[in-house]
């Protein structure tokens, strides 16, 4: 509840709820947002200019930054990290992401976040974790 609260504190609850007055774009239970139809999402992630998407997904970012705790291990948190170029937080996500997949012996989740934070390092400025 705490994540909703944050998000709708920092309006984009209130854009979404409103896009999807609108549009109907998103199916919404409770406070989760879901795109209706893959290929909407894939229309307005082509029509909204790069730096528009990266400034949305920092927005997203921080929100997530003043959650602390309550973002460990959340993929769709590394997600946004890397969507908005942000290369180191999004390898730390994904390791925290890998490891939490890893203690539920999910392995299969666990490789694929591990993989994910070796390509944001290749993107990254730490030379010397590269």
């Amino acid at each position: 509840m705490q994540k909703y609260e944050l998000l709708k504190s920092d309006g984009l609850v209130d854009l979404l709820e409103e896009v999807n007055s609108t549009h109907g774009i998103f199916d919404v239970n409770g406070e989760n947002f879901r795109w209706r139809h893959v290929a909407l999402f894939e229309a307005l992630q082509s029509i909204i200019i790069s730096n528009e998407r990266t400034e949305i997904h920092e927005r997203i970012c921080d929100s997530f930054d003043r959650m602390s705790e309550m973002s460990v291990g959340d993929v769709q948190h590394a997600k946004h990290y890397s969507m908005a170029g942000k290369w180191n937080e999004a390898c730390d996500k994904y390791m925290e992401s890998g490891i939490v997949a890893s203690q539920s012996f999910n392995f299969v989740d666990a490789v694929a976040c591990y993989e994910e934070a070796k390509k944001c390092l290749a993107q990254s400025a730490r030379p010397s974790l590269k």
